[in-house]
């Protein structure tokens, strides 16, 4: 007993260290459980962002489509108003025509006018001079009157007889007949002459009135002059704005060009790392899948466990039966043994019996404790490797912190390119508000301007009427009076006539002189107002002309702008219509693009994965020798550039040596005798000349050779980095099936895994041990998805890094094509230089053989010269056509060249397009798994429920043992006692001692038997299972 109690003591204090370190993992777990949860509330708002994002893009593609429709009503809008402005400029046209064809009947009145006028003037002229002939009649008639007077008074004194006085008497009745009749004529006349006098005060009202008509009409003229010119200001100020504004929109539209370019780059941008996420949300939920499947594998095994262990429960539950009978036995036993020493009778075969039960309750303790030590044994290997698996999450959760954040940041970036883009469209909507009310003012001031030009018009046509009218009416009472003033002048002509007859009526004669007088002086009146009338009217039709002509000129100006104005507004139609195509082909493209992703990333999303490992091995080493490479080329395109600028140099040198040969060609026409002597030089110094350009063209030559031969270079190095890429894509195959064996190792480990936590027995620690488990391959998972992005973007970067040497190597290749075709055509112009220049000696050579045909030496000389320098001419032919040829081959060597580059080029895009297909398919993965999480919360919940039903039954069965532990003390007291007086053949203890015994005994098993109780119970209660942490976890 005494070695029990210290073996219970011992398991005692392994049981408080167990607690204790199940605490600390307790507390580690939580750790783990927060740092888990933040992890999924930052993945929970990574993916709801990434969905406003994509909401973001939808709502902007819907304001592109908005946009569009907004280009196209301007488009409509701009094409109504361009016919309206069409419209209005035939009708402007057609104005000025009516207007011109007005003017022009205008000045043909006016012109009549003046004519009319003229001839007036002539006949007031002829009608003056009528007068002043009549007034010297009329002098002379009073010079006759005076005579007659005196005669009538010489007459008077000489007739005394009665028959003069009878004839006087008579002659005086006549006289006073006559003198009857002619003063009803008189007042006839001055009646007449009242009358004219009215209609001449009537015409002078209305000339008056006509002058203050057309004075104010100058005025209103003048004032509608000041406010059209005004208007003309006010619109060329306004047309100054709308082409300021006009050119500050195109400026706009050109930036907001270049912001588009930069909004598609980065919406690209955001697309690839959208597709990123994809992925990587794709990946997360294939190991969400993993690890359903998993757990439900663990599930079924802890449902295989509880099976086990309600075996176990109905096996103890059995035992204790059995117990319990045997407890009855023993009872029975004792009550007989007491009655056997009640009547001091013993038996020998209840002793026998007694011991060998009290042997299998020792053997029974014996087995408990080496079970306890075997347990303790691997509960501590169990601790050692929870410790591992905890100190190897923290490591990995490391890195996947690192990688959050940065993620975060991308998505802060992201956010703020968004607001940027949101900005930006507003500004761009803002501005084409701007630019429609601007057009939409400008044709309202057009349409405004051109109603006013043309009431104007109507009015001026109407003033011109009017002031035609009044003209009229004028002539006809300037006729009026014309013909009144002759029928005066024959009235005037009789009665000078009958005033010859008369005497005494020459005070009536002076009456009519006077009144004549005041008639001219009317008359004079008239003509001058007449002329007045007429300066005024020429003055008022120049200002008119004026007027129209600035009208007409404002109207041309205004046309000029308009002209000016609609290539503006056709090419601001153009850059709309061109950036709608553009939208449109990049909707196209994108949609193409997208396409073609989606066909091609299921294909090659596994090859890239091969590469990408591979990749990762190899990217130094490629690195190295890209930069090898790069620099080796750098100085051999160094090196070859400086030998063409040589050459170059000394081609530019040559020609122009050659161009002083022509100067010197030219003056041998004038030096014909000093040719004998300077001819041999001349070709020796030729001959160098061409053998150095001999030289100079094999060196061309051998440059050529020798870079086509570092552009076979070139295109073995592009074979080799071909191999390579084969190498690389082999040892990505093989790291895959690497993987793949890894992949199963891990299956097969967790398989036995699960078998040996269905083998053990407390549920508690089995479920630690499939949530680290669990815990360790997922962020093992992590850390591997981890390292194939690493590897995929080290991957990325290097095809890019080549794409870019790629690139060089073309722009390099073009740079000396470029080069060659520079030389190749410097060559060939030398060649026609030379060749021109042999033709100038040719022609030389001619006319020196007509010049000196005696001198035949000279010709041998020359046709020598001749020869060489043709034969010097075929070569340079001949290495010119070899040139071509190599130029040709380089050209077909770069095409190839540029093939393979487009290829590799199709080769990423095609890997990257299965890259995001199977982002996408991974998303619809992780909403299944999503929804499949929530089924198993609901089933979770239903097995913690059970689980505390299980718990409750499992306290009563600990509080049952504990009963029965309790009798079996009792028990175990009273046999030991009993044994010990057997043997010690004492007499048997009181019952007080007994009981006193028996009582120490069972508050020892008591308070054993409550402690394991309480230890487990604080383990049940402070350990949750992996399924309540996946719920929390998940919540």
């Amino acid at each position: 007993m005494d070695e029990l109690c210290k073996e219970l003591d011992d398991v005692k204090a392994q049981l408080e260290k167990l607690k204790e370190e199940n605490r600390s993992k307790t507390e580690l777990s939580e750790r783990f459980r927060k740092v888990h949860d933040e992890q999924l509330t930052k993945i929970k708002e990574a993916r709801v962002e990434n969905e406003k994002q994509a909401q973001e893009l939808i709502a902007k593609e819907a304001e592109l489509s908005v946009t569009k429709q907004l280009n196209e009503e301007l488009r409509y809008k701009l094409n109504e108003k361009e016919s309206a402005l069409r419209h209005v400029g035939s009708a402007n046209d057609r104005l000025r025509a009516d207007l011109g064809e007005k003017l022009q009947k205008l000045e043909q009145a006016n012109r009549d006018l003046v004519l009319a006028l003229d001839e007036a003037d002539m006949k007031n002229k002829e009608q003056e001079q009528t007068i002043r002939t009549s007034k010297e009649e009329i002098h002379g008639l009073k010079a006759l009157l005076s005579n007659a007077e005196k005669k009538c008074l010489e007459a008077e004194q000489k007739a005394t007889f009665p028959k003069e006085l009878r004839q006087r008497d008579d002659h005086l009745m006549k006289l006073e007949k006559e003198e009857i009749k002619i003063k009803d004529k008189l007042k006839w006349k001055k009646e007449q002459f009242e009358h004219l006098e009215q209609a001449h005060r009537k015409i002078q009202e209305q000339f008056r009135t006509s002058k203050k008509e057309w004075e104010q009409e100058k005025a209103k003229l003048i004032d509608d002059l000041c406010s059209l010119q005004t208007k003309l200001d006010s619109q060329t100020r306004v047309s100054e704005s709308l082409r300021n504004q006009l050119q500050m929109c195109n400026q706009a539209l050109a930036n907001e060009e270049s912001r588009r370019k930069l909004l598609e780059f980065q919406i690209s941008e955001t697309k690839k790392c959208y597709e990123n996420v994809f992925t990587e949300c794709q990946e997360a939920q294939a190991k969400i899948e993993s690890l359903t499947a998993r757990r439900d594998e663990e599930i079924s095994s802890l449902r295989h466990t509880l099976c086990i262990k309600e075996t176990h429960f109905k096996e103890t539950e059995f035992r204790r039966r059995h117990l319990e009978q045997e407890n009855q036995d023993l009872l029975k036993s004792l009550k007989e043994f007491q009655e056997s020493q009640i009547q001091e009778a013993g038996s020998a075969s209840s002793l026998k019996k007694l011991r060998n039960k009290l042997r299998s309750l020792e053997q029974i303790h014996k087995e408990c404790s080496a079970n306890l030590r075997a347990r303790e044994v691997e509960w501590d290997l169990q601790m050692e490797e929870l410790t591992g698996d905890l100190n190897q999450c923290r490591l990995e959760l490391k890195p996947a912190n690192r990688q959050i954040e940065k993620l975060q940041m991308e998505l802060e970036g992201y956010r703020s390119t968004m607001m940027q883009l949101k900005l930006e469209n507003e500004e761009v909507s803002t501005m084409l508000l701007v630019l429609e009310s601007g057009v939409s003012d400008s044709h309202l001031r057009l349409s405004d301007s051109k109603a006013e030009i043309e009431r104007h018009e109507k009015d001026m046509a109407e003033k011109i009427g009017l002031l035609m009218e009044q003209l009229e009416h004028k002539n006809r009472a300037l006729l009026k009076a014309q013909t009144e003033v002759k029928g005066e002048q024959e009235k005037t002509e009789s009665l000078l006539r009958k005033i010859d007859s008369s005497g005494p009526i020459e005070h009536e004669c002076r009456l009519m002189q006077t009144e004549l007088e005041r008639y001219k002086e009317m008359l004079e009146e008239l003509s001058g107002q007449q002329l007045r009338l007429k300066e005024n009217a020429l003055k008022k039709e120049n200002d008119l002309i004026e007027d129209f002509r600035k009208v007409s000129n404002a109207l041309d100006e205004a046309n000029a702008e308009l002209a000016g104005k609609t290539p503006e507004v056709n090419r601001l139609m153009d850059q709309l219509e061109k950036m709608n195509c553009a939208l449109l082909k990049a909707h196209a493209e994108v949609k193409e693009e997208r396409e073609k992703a989606d066909s091609l990333v299921q294909k090659e999303l596994e090859r890239y994965k091969e590469m990408l490992e591979e990749s990762s091995r190899q990217q130094v080493h490629l690195k190295e020798s890209a930069l090898k490479r790069e620099n080796d080329l750098v100085v051999d395109l160094r090196n070859a550039s400086d030998a063409l600028d040589k050459a170059n140099a000394e081609l530019t040198g040559k020609i122009e040596e050659l161009e002083k040969y022509k100067g010197l060609l030219e003056e041998l026409s004038g030096k014909q005798l000093r040719l004998k002597e300077r001819a041999q030089k001349r070709k020796e110094s030729l001959k160098d000349d061409l053998r150095k350009v001999s030289d100079d063209l094999d060196r061309a030559n051998t440059e050529l050779a020798e870079k086509t031969e570092e552009l076979e270079k070139y295109k073995g190095l592009l074979e080799e980095l071909s191999g390579k890429q084969l190498r690389l894509k082999e040892r990505a195959q093989k790291r895959k099936e690497s993987l793949k064996d890894d992949l199963r190792k891990v299956s097969d480990d967790l398989d036995r895994a699960n078998t040996e936590l269905a083998e053990k027995t407390l549920e508690v620690q089995e479920i630690e041990l499939g949530l680290e488990s669990w815990k360790s391959l997922a962020e093992r998972l992590k850390s591997c998805l981890d390292e194939n992005q690493e590897m995929r973007r080290e991957m990325e970067i290097s095809l890019l890094s080549q794409v870019e040497a790629e690139q060089n190597l073309k722009k390099e290749m073009e740079g000396l094509l470029h080069i060659v075709e520079e030389k190749a055509k410097l060559s060939v112009s030398a060649l026609d230089e030379k060749q021109a220049e042999i033709n100038a000696l040719r022609e030389a050579g001619t006319k020196l053989a007509a010049v000196v045909v005696l001198n035949e030496f000279d010709v041998q000389v020359k046709s020598l010269m001749i020869t060489e320098l043709e034969e010097q001419i075929t070569n340079l032919w001949q290495n010119g056509e070899l040139l071509e040829e190599s130029i040709s081959q380089s050209h077909e060597r770069e095409a190839d060249l540029q093939s393979a580059l487009q290829t590799t080029q199709l080769e990423m895009n095609e890997m990257m397009g299965q890259f995001q297909n199977k982002l996408r398919a991974s998303e619809g993965l992780i909403e299944k798994a999503n929804s499949e999480n929530g089924h198993l919360f609901e089933d979770l919940k239903k097995l913690s429920q059970e689980k505390e039903v299980l718990l409750a039954n499992i306290e009563g069965l600990c509080n049952k043992i504990n009963e029965f532990s309790n009798e079996d003390a009792e028990l175990m007291g009273r046999l030991g006692r009993i044994v010990q007086s057997f043997d010690q053949g004492t007499a048997p203890l009181t019952e007080s001692e007994e009981c006193d015994d028996f009582c120490d005994v069972e508050n020892r098993n008591a308070n054993i038997l409550i402690t394991c109780v309480e230890k487990k119970l604080e383990a049940n209660a402070e350990t949750r299972s992996p399924l309540k942490v996946r719920n929390s976890v998940t919540f």
